[in-house]
């Protein structure tokens, strides 16, 4: 069996220990790695426990093959949905253009057509070639990843009919699932489970029973849908000496530091390519404005005046804001992108005694920023309302009417508290008939209608069975995984809780390919 894996500097090292214990379990395994900044091709070529195949990660330059644009065309109508516009746009540097509600994150050739197909086309040929000369039977693509490879990577194991497993969390604590596509969904999962739900086939629910009992025990912790996690920390900037710290200490040490990476850069940049054509990263002055907003938004959006508490009687529609750029907003909600417009969107739908409570995501506020002009919008229109950016959101929830979502755990928080729910891309909830997904915006104030007095009809005790199903489902497919947080690079992890990990997942995949063997029939030679 050959494995290629996908490593960044989150995944490396919890993947090499998930090599190491599937070469011992399986040692006529072989591996490869791709992608990488310079830290992961460097630990891979010095560690001595695994012969590896390792392909350079790629500059992505821009003065290398000529564009195809027949064999472009024909990658393109290969693609599900016909557009390599799509893919670009998904792309935080190639698809700057098409960001929107984002500040920062300028690439000097967002306005280049030209260009931004050469670097496309080029992308496609450098992974063809791995696929070419490695032949996986397996792709695990590398944890928390974007750009334009994640839907290149995705449509060559489509093509060539090699599974992809990305490693992602099923919404419930320390519960993990390989995902099979981009979208990060399960169709072994939502299949299951609807088959669980609709009697179809039986299954003992006693320990699917027991996690909703301690899901619904801890609902309102904040930790259990990591709201503890340094992302989402209260940011404090209303402060005169925290002001002063910021922006007399902090700024002028960032932009110390910015001098001496711009003149380490430019030194690499000669060394390497001979050329400085394809520089595109920030430069100092894109990076103290950039620090300079911050800021201002840090102090704007921790100001205890900053949104608004609706009246106990007021009926609302929640909408929680997505970081953006971020995965959720790129990969899973390409065309939901513009958040002003799914707002408007939402605002145009809704019935006239409701309003839209919008609030803003914590970790915006540590590492992300908005236009000045994205609030000003927001609060322009006659029945949105900005909601505090630290207001308790398990109360938000369950006063709210309904709960609009792109993807994410808000909408699988609201369906544990038996909240109707609209998401606008596809989630593995969608299963068991306690949400709706948006297909059409001209309809959706219809869906709104009838979503809320459908849910209103299904009893207490249908909905539970339905959620305890979906939970009996992710228990056989899923598995735990110890240090989630530092899987995930949310908190730093020692070499000790990386090796835990790699353990874990390789059982975890272990048992994902059991069911591609023994499900989808996929013969790796591994099961009998």
């Amino acid at each position: 069996m050959r494995i290629l894996l996908e490593v960044n500097t989150i995944s490396y090292k919890p993947y090499h220990f998930m090599a190491v214990e599937l070469k011992e379990k399986f040692p006529e395994i072989v591996f490869a790695i791709a992608g990488g900044t310079h830290v992961a091709p460097k630990f891979y070529r010095e560690q001595k426990d695994i012969e590896y195949q390792i392909f350079e990660p790629d500059d992505m330059g821009i003065d290398k093959k000529d564009t195809d644009f027949d064999e472009l065309k024909r990658f393109e109508n290969e693609l599900p949905l016909k557009s390599l516009w799509r893919l670009i746009s998904a792309d935080r540097k190639l698809g700057r253009s098409f960001l929107s509600g984002v500040s920062g994150y300028e690439y000097k050739f967002k306005n280049d057509r030209d260009i931004i197909l050469n670097i496309a086309y080029n992308k496609i040929n450098e992974l063809n070639i791995i696929f070419d000369e490695f032949k996986p039977d397996l792709f695990i693509p590398a944890i928390c990843n974007g750009g334009i490879s994640v839907s290149i990577f995705d449509h060559l194991c489509n093509e060539k009919d090699i599974p992809y497993a990305v490693i992602q969390t099923c919404r419930v604590q320390n519960l993990f699932a390989f995902s099979s596509d981009k979208l990060l969904r399960f169709p072994n999962i939502d299949k299951t489970a609807k088959m669980f739900f609709q009697k179809k086939i039986s299954i003992d629910l006693s320990m699917a029973e027991k996690l909703y009992n301690d899901i619904m025990s801890d609902l309102d912790d904040p930790d259990y849908f990591d709201l503890k996690n340094i992302r989402m920390q209260k940011v404090e900037l209303t402060k005169t000496w925290s002001r002063i710290k910021y922006f007399y200490i902090i700024i002028p040490g960032v932009v110390v530091l910015g001098i001496l990476d711009e003149i380490r850069n430019y030194i690499f940049r000669i060394y390497k390519t001979k050329s400085l054509y394809n520089h595109d990263s920030p430069s100092l002055l894109q990076r103290f404005r950039s620090i300079i907003l911050k800021g201002i938004q840090k102090s704007r959006l921790s100001k205890p005046s900053f949104g608004e508490i609706l009246p106990p009687d007021q009926k609302y529609l929640y909408y929680p804001l997505h970081t953006n750029p971020e995965y959720s907003t790129l990969i899973q909600g390409t065309m939901w992108q513009d958040q002003l417009m799914v707002v408007e969107i939402l605002a145009k739908s809704i019935p006239s005694d409701w309003v839209v409570y919008v609030k803003e995501h914590p970790a915006t506020v540590r590492f992300r920023t908005r236009p000045l002009s994205f609030y000003k919008r927001l609060k322009e229109f006659p029945n949105v309302v900005l909601a505090p950016t630290y207001m308790d959101m398990n109360s938000i929830i369950s006063k709210s009417e309904m709960v609009a979502v792109i993807t994410g755990t808000t909408g699988w928080e609201a369906i544990l508290r038996g909240k109707p729910v609209i998401n606008f891309s596809d989630h593995m909830f969608d299963a068991i008939g306690l949400s709706i997904k948006c297909t059409n915006i001209e309809k959706l104030s219809v869906d709104i209608f009838n979503e809320v007095n459908r849910i209103k009809k299904i009893l207490p005790a249908e909905r539970k069975r339905r959620i305890v199903c979906l939970l009996a489902s992710m228990l056989k497919y899923g598995f735990r995984i110890t240090y989630p947080k530092q899987l995930f690079y949310i908190e730093y992890a020692n070499d000790e809780e990386h090796e835990v990990c790699g353990k874990e997942l390789a059982e975890g995949l272990i048992k994902h390919l059991g069911y591609l063997e023994k499900e989808m029939g996929y013969d790796f030679g591994i099961h009998s």
